[in-house]
């Protein structure tokens, strides 16, 4: 249920009405106790979502936002980008054998760590707005990006098997639900994504196979 809309010193007569729609909706036995539960309402979440925020610029581009609630963290823009625009190259911090939660897959047993570092706060999402290129170590936005707006990719475009699977958060209309490795996702699904060569190969060999 919405909360009524915001009030001025002095309440219209829309407001007031509003207010008690709301107060009969919620059962609230006065229309103070209506107006008072919401103001305690959204106080609390307007200022809890002030305090939870801090922002740490990282790069001419971008900033990373970590929530100080949970302590996770998102990559988010200061500038705007075009669909198809380099945003930056990257390289390897470190090469490993077996993938981690911060790693990104170039080959079938290479999973490398970020550099620059802050591209590891890259989330996932189902409706992911940049891309990793790993054959020209280049990210790449997929549309549009606007200032403010977090950068995600999608997980499974990179990685063939995850180290551990995780409920998504993105909540976009087409949302995955639970988020594996490109190897635990229906081949009808993938395809609506743009993948790594290293992926699209390892696809086109099931395919050939089956």
């Amino acid at each position: 249920m919405s909360p009524p809309p915001s009030t001025s010193t002095v309440a219209t007569s829309t407001q007031l009405q509003a207010f008690v729609n709301y107060a009969r909706e919620h059962k609230a036995v006065t229309i103070y106790d209506a107006v008072y539960s919401w103001f305690i309402k959204t106080s609390v979440m307007q200022t809890t979502k002030k305090a939870m925020i801090k922002c740490s610029t990282v790069s001419p581009f971008a900033e990373v936002w970590e929530c100080s609630l949970t302590q996770n963290k998102s990559l988010h823009t200061t500038v705007e980008f075009e669909g198809g625009q380099v945003i930056t190259n990257f390289r390897h911090k470190e090469v490993l054998d077996r993938p981690n939660y911060l790693t990104v897959q170039i080959g079938d047993c290479q999973h490398i760590m970020l550099d620059p570092e802050y591209l590891q706060y890259i989330n996932h999402s189902c409706n992911p707005n940049v891309f990793f290129d790993t054959e020209n170590r280049i990210l790449i936005a997929l549309r549009k990006i606007e200032i403010g707006e977090e950068l995600t990719f999608f997980y499974p475009s990179t990685e063939w098997s995850m180290n551990r699977g995780f409920n998504c958060i993105c909540q976009n209309e087409n949302c995955l639900g639970y988020i594996q490795g490109a190897a635990d996702v229906p081949l009808n699904i993938l395809t609506k994504y743009k993948l790594s060569q290293l992926i699209s190969a390892k696809l086109g060999m099931l395919t050939d196979i089956n």
